[in-house]
C-alpha cells in the first residue's frame, strides 16, 4: 500500500473549535432549561444535517431541531469571526504531506461558508487541494459518503489515504469508507469501539514524529 493523499475533518481536528461549540450548546442548553452532559457531546460532535436535527430534538425536547441549530450557527461565527486557533503540530503535519507530495483534503459536516473562512483565516488553504461539505452530501457521517467523496476527487482509492479525525462519528466513516483512519482525540477520549477501528495519537506533533521515524 502506498499512501498519496489525506483528508481531515475540520472542527476539533485542524482546529480548536469544537470547545467553542460546546460552550455555545451547553449556553443554549441552559436557556431552554435543559441539561446536556457527555452523552450529548459524543453524540452530537461530528454530525450535521437530519442526523443533528434528531439529536437536538430528543436533548432539547423541541419538534425541529434546526430552529436550535441556526441559534447555534449564529453564536458560532460571531464567536469565530477573526481568528480560529490551530491544533498543536497542524502546519508541521501538512507541510510535510505536501513536501512528500501528498494530495490533501478538507471533508467536514460544516457549513462550506464555515470551512472556507476557518481555512482562510487561518492560511491553511493552500494546503488542500478539494474542500468538501457535509451539507452537500446526501448522507453525513458515521456513513462513509463524504470520505469516499474525497477520495474520488483527489484522485486516490480509499486505501491509499489518510483520514484524521476527531470523533466517533468520523472514525466510523473513515473505517467504513476504507481509509487508514488516525483519531486525535479533542473532546472525549475514545471507547474500545472507536479504538478498534483506528489508530490513535495524541496530537498531530507525535504522530508526525512516528512517521518520520518510520513507525507508521
Amino acid at each position: 500500500m502506498t499512501l498519496r493523499g489525506a483528508v481531515f475533518d475540520m472542527d476539533g481536528t485542524l482546529f480548536d473549535t469544537e470547545r467553542i461549540y460546546m460552550e455555545i450548546w451547553f449556553e443554549l442548553g441552559r436557556e431552554y432549561g435543559v441539561s446536556l452532559g457527555a452523552d450529548f457531546t459524543r453524540e452530537v460532535c461530528g454530525t450535521g444535517g437530519e442526523k443533528m436535527y434528531r439529536i437536538l430534538e430528543q436533548y432539547f425536547s423541541v419538534p425541529d431541531g434546526s430552529v436550535v441549530e441556526r441559534k447555534w450557527q449564529e453564536r458560532s461565527v460571531e464567536r469565530m469571526k477573526y481568528y480560529v486557533t490551530l491544533k498543536e503540530g497542524t502546519l508541521e503535519l501538512l507541510e510535510w504531506f505536501r513536501d512528500h507530495g501528498y494530495v490533501m483534503a478538507v471533508a467536514s459536516s460544516s457549513p462550506m461558508s464555515w470551512i472556507t473562512h476557518y481555512l482562510d483565516v487561518s492560511g491553511t488553504a493552500q494546503y488542500f487541494r478539494e474542500v468538501i461539505s457535509g451539507r452537500q452530501i446526501a448522507r453525513g457521517k458515521p456513513a462513509p459518503d463524504i470520505f469516499l467523496q474525497a477520495c474520488e476527487r483527489l484522485g486516490v482509492e480509499p486505501a491509499d489515504c489518510w483520514v484524521f479525525e476527531d470523533s466517533k462519528n468520523g472514525v466510523k466513516a473513515g473505517y467504513a469508507a476504507g481509509c487508514r483512519t488516525v483519531l486525535i482525540p479533542d473532546l472525549t477520549e475514545p471507547d474500545d469501539e472507536t479504538r478498534a477501528l483506528c489508530a490513535v495519537y495524541p496530537s498531530f506533533t507525535v504522530f508526525l514524529k512516528e512517521l518520520k521515524e518510520g513507525r507508521i
